[in-house]
């Protein structure tokens, strides 16, 4: 009769004397089976238990199902990747952008020629070193053409509670700085899923070559 076995302590009570040390990938996998909630079934002989349940047919459509997840855990933490190195800088990176943007250098014009232009940018200060990005082109061009939008941010930053937050780049760079540690946290947790879940994907397809 098929003994069920919960746990890997009950499955070593079931080793005949000689068997404690034989098969290691078999017990390994064992191990990681019950570990993840599964249920096993062992019929005893004199030698090692043969095990019975889960089937072909059950390890099978697990296996399906846990490479299912894996696909989608592999498309989250690209998807997370890409994100976080969006999020990073380089400085030699972009300062040579910087350099070879005509707009950088209508911007550093202006500061040397209009007093009212560099009054604005010291008190405003705005992330100028992004503008090769394309969410900040957009507002950094305006900044650097448009006297009404300078005199808006002017304004809004001598109020009550303009005068409370930081400047512009510091706050976008607290920003980044913020999201990137979200975004290192976030990939780390996926990795270590996905790491979990090969483990595994790898146990059942031994036990699967086992029963077969």
């Amino acid at each position: 009769m098929a003994a069920t076995v919960g746990t890997f302590i009950e499955f070593k009570k079931l080793l005949p004397e000689g068997q404690e040390r034989a098969y290691p990938q078999r017990q390994k996998a064992i191990a990681t089976y019950l570990a993840m909630g599964g249920v096993t079934k062992f019929e005893q002989g004199e030698g090692f238990p043969r095990l019975v349940y889960p089937t072909p047919r059950r390890l099978e459509e697990q296996i399906a199902e846990a490479e299912a997840k894996l696909k989608s855990l592999d498309q989250q933490i690209g998807a997370w990747h890409r994100r976080h190195s969006h999020l990073k800088t380089d400085k030699a990176t972009d300062t040579a952008k910087l350099l070879a943007d005509p707009l950088y250098w209508e911007h550093r014009a202006k500061l040397l020629a209009d007093p009212s232009y560099r009054a604005t940018y010291e008190l405003v200060r705005p992330p100028i070193h992004l503008l090769h990005r394309e969410k900040w082109r957009k507002r950094l061009k305006m900044f650097i053409r448009s006297k009404e939008y300078r005199l808006r941010l002017h304004e809004a930053r001598i109020s009550k509670i303009g005068k409370k937050r930081l400047p512009m780049a510091e706050e976008v760079e607290a920003r980044f700085d913020f999201n990137r540690k979200m975004a290192s946290s976030e990939l780390e947790k996926l990795e270590e899923k996905r790491k979990s879940l090969r483990e595994r994907v790898g146990a059942m397809k031994t036990l699967l070559a086992w029963v077969r």
